[in-house]
């Protein structure tokens, strides 16, 4: 493994993903500000890496612990030749911190000179590897050897296409600048794990990637085996590796980067805070944010509502697409305006409002119809023709001055409370863990249903937290009073003809309506309240009802003007009722405006196994760089 490559450190992920996760959760409580600096990198002078190694030899006693994973213990003697000017206090040596995505816990024991005496060092943690500056700030020159000695575990690979685990390890890594005159690795086993051996092992030096093979030679001592390898002459870049293969079990894996929380624990703690916030603020609408429940019983009735304009009532309900078309038939019914069919017309253009009498209308109903024609007088006449842009936006600003007027009037109040806001950036600010979560798992080659799932059940979360995060404007308990008389409007429309009679024959009905029921008033009656049969999708049918008593009656449809009169009237108005609404006109456009470390690059080690050939240079673990300072 090459210092050179960078792999995502878990520690710094897990406080990411902590971090986050804990200021996610207070902004859906009470809202939270967070801010973050970043240490800029440290520099290494101009020409501190003009020098050379005559040699870097390394010792690495490999053992298991009582659980059974592999130890490490590494003695490196690297000898620098430094020139003779004053350019440089030491070494940076740069040891890799993981190895196949696992966290090899490097515990640095001394740095020493050949004599044993102590060399002042510290230690940093950058890019997934921990850096040891050696030295003071005296300058060094000629020959200067350091000894570093140190711990790692879980050193041990199991490759599938070797059928083995190998200890596949680079020796000095391909992030150095300097050449070294040789590179020797000594590899010390115990009695045990010698006899684990599978007598498999193959040597590699060149640069990342190289081919080219060195020599392993066995040797023994007193506490097992010594397998040696040597290349001479590396230059800068270059680096050797060895890979030692031992019976399958011979060591216990540690767990792998898929059993990692961070994709098996992670992903649900988010989703699940999606979640939470989703349903939350979900509750919060449905039980809290909610309409007023108004009287809960719902009474039949059979008359339009005094004080509501059928447009205003359309836009209390959130029936604003049908209020236009169902005002326009309020105005005829009334026979304040007369609805003019001309066949020969296109369709866009078909129907035309004439005035007839305003001064059968409620000041509400002036108004609007005030909005729609700028002049009033008998006569006068208004093509309602959707692709017209004027009209157009007539009704849009039409639209918002009723909208307005739905919460002017009392009839429904938006409530104030920065809870839909602390929720939404909660939601939104999940989205970085979630990022971090599924970057890492690409990164360590973890294939996740879960992990799959998680930016787009966050994406999905965060959009349905948009669409509620305004504050419903929610019915009052006027709003309430007047729907539920709308909803017993709509049960009397949706009554047979005989249950209407009924109820306009009952008590109440002759007090408000009238004592005596003939065809005439019900012919009136009916009128009155198309458009209100409109406003609740049963326009077709009242039509259709009220057409046959002009059908068998003398009353006719003198307020609207239609081909073939009263024998076709239900089609004529049904084709009216469909060919215009609110959202249908033309409008006018809107007009628009214009307007890492300095040891980062090289690549790592590598998923496939190396004992017994088809290895590579810097395809094992260990390895790193380093450098002068």
């Amino acid at each position: 493994m090459t210092h050179r490559q960078i792999l995502p450190r878990r520690r710094a992920l897990a406080a990411a993903l902590a971090t986050a996760l804990t200021l996610a959760a207070s902004l859906a409580l009470a809202g939270a500000s967070a801010a973050s600096a970043a240490a800029p990198a440290a520099s290494v002078p101009a020409g501190a890496n003009d020098f050379t190694f005559d040699s870097f030899t390394v010792d690495y006693d490999l053992g298991r612990d009582a659980d059974g994973r592999a130890t490490l213990r590494t003695v490196e003697t690297i000898v620098a030749d430094f020139p003779a000017a004053d350019q440089n206090r030491g070494i940076v040596r740069a040891i890799p911190d993981s190895y196949r995505y696992v966290d090899m816990d490097v515990q640095v024991i001394s740095v020493t000179d050949e004599t044993g005496a102590p060399v002042p060092y510290e230690t940093s943690s950058r890019d997934d590897f921990t850096e040891l500056a050696l030295g003071t700030d005296d300058f060094v020159h000629g020959r200067t050897t350091y000894v570093l000695e140190y711990t790692q575990r879980d050193v041990i690979g199991d490759f599938a296409d070797t059928a083995a685990e190998e200890f596949y390890w680079d020796v000095n890594g391909t992030g150095w600048a300097q050449p070294f005159g040789s590179v020797t690795a000594r590899l010390h086993l115990d009695e045990d794990l010698t006899a684990a051996l599978t007598g498999e092992a193959a040597c590699y030096v060149g640069y990342y990637g190289g081919d080219a093979t060195c020599a392993v030679e066995t040797s023994t001592d007193a506490a097992g085996s010594v397998l040696t390898s040597t290349s001479q002459n590396l230059v800068s870049g270059q680096n050797m590796s060895v890979a030692i293969g031992f019976a399958p079990g011979t060591f216990t894996q540690p767990p792998g980067p898929e059993e990692s929380w961070i994709v098996t624990v992670a992903p649900w703690l988010i989703l699940g805070f999606a979640a939470f916030f989703v349903l939350m603020l979900l509750g919060l609408r449905t039980f809290v944010w909610r309409d007023a429940r108004g009287r809960g019983t719902i009474v039949v009735q059979y008359t339009p509502p005094e004080e509501l304009s059928v447009m205003l009532a359309a836009a209390m309900l959130g029936k604003e697409k049908v209020g236009l078309p169902a005002q326009v038939i309020s105005f005829a019914v009334t026979r304040a305006a007369r609805l003019v069919e001309s066949p020969s017309e296109p369709a866009s253009r078909r129907y035309a409002l004439e005035v007839v009498d305003t001064h059968r209308l409620s000041s509400a109903d002036r108004q609007i119809l005030a909005a729609l024609m700028p002049k009033l007088k008998g006569g006068a006449r208004l093509r309602l023709d959707t692709a017209d842009p004027k009209l157009g936006d007539r009704l849009v600003r039409l639209r918002g001055s009723i909208s307005d007027e739905v919460t002017s009037s009392g009839y429904r109040a938006r409530g104030k409370s920065r809870i839909p806001s602390y929720l939404a950036l909660a939601g939104a600010l999940l989205l970085a863990p979630a990022w971090l979560v599924t970057r890492w798992a690409g990164q360590n080659e973890v294939s996740s249903t879960l992990v799959g799932w998680l930016m787009p059940g966050t994406i999905l979360a965060l959009v349905l937290l948009g669409v509620m995060y305004q504050m419903p404007h929610r019915l009052t308990e006027k709003g309430a009073a007047n729907r539920d008389y709308l909803l017993g409007l709509r049960d009397y429309l949706a009554l047979a003809e005989a249950d209407r009679i009924r109820v306009l024959q009952s008590p109440e009905g002759a007090e408000r309506v009238a004592a005596t029921i003939d065809t005439d008033l019900i012919v009136k009656l009916h009128e009155k309240l198309l458009p209100w049969a409109m406003l609740w999708g049963v326009e077709r049918e009242w039509a259709r009802e009220l057409g046959n008593y002009y059908d068998t009656t003398d009353a006719s449809p003198d307020w609207f003007s239609g081909a073939g009169g009263a024998a076709v009237f239900s089609q004529n108005f049904t084709g009216f009722a469909r060919s215009i609404g609110t959202g249908s006109f033309a409008t006018t456009p809107s007009e628009s405006s214009s307007s890492g470390s300095s040891w980062s690059g090289s690549g790592g080690s590598s998923s496939s196994g190396g004992s017994s050939g088809g290895g590579f240079s810097g395809g094992g673990g260990g390895g790193g760089g380093g450098g002068g300072r």
